[in-house]
């Protein structure tokens, strides 16, 4: 648990239960953490995998470009995430109206 035997004899007994539940936080955050690799490591896989997979000619899977969220997201990083959506949805629309722009040409 980290409590030396000095510790454990000579200091109040509180503080056997004290260290006791510092134990078990630090093992629940080192699970987490454990798990939360897992998850990297299962997408990392699953890219792969799609990759390696997938039919001639499809679109590649890319892994994550920033990391998983395990925090609430603050109000300015929500706009900030909508604000880069809104940009790639337009660059998207610019993309597909300047094929259609082609097609037209090609008719």
């Amino acid at each position: 648990m980290g409590m030396t035997l000095e510790q454990f004899w000579d200091e109040p007994p509180f503080l056997a239960s004290v260290y006791r539940d510092a134990y078990r936080i630090r093992r629940k955050t080192e699970n987490e953490q454990a798990w939360i690799q897992g998850l990297y490591f299962y997408d990392a896989l699953a890219v792969c995998m799609a990759n390696v997979f997938s039919k001639k000619g499809a679109k590649r899977q890319d892994y994550v470009d920033h990391p998983f969220d395990i925090f609430p997201l603050t109000d300015e990083e929500k706009a900030q995430r909508e604000q880069e959506e809104y940009k790639k949805m337009g660059e998207v629309l610019r993309a597909m109206q300047q094929k259609q722009r082609n097609m037209k040409k090609g008719d």
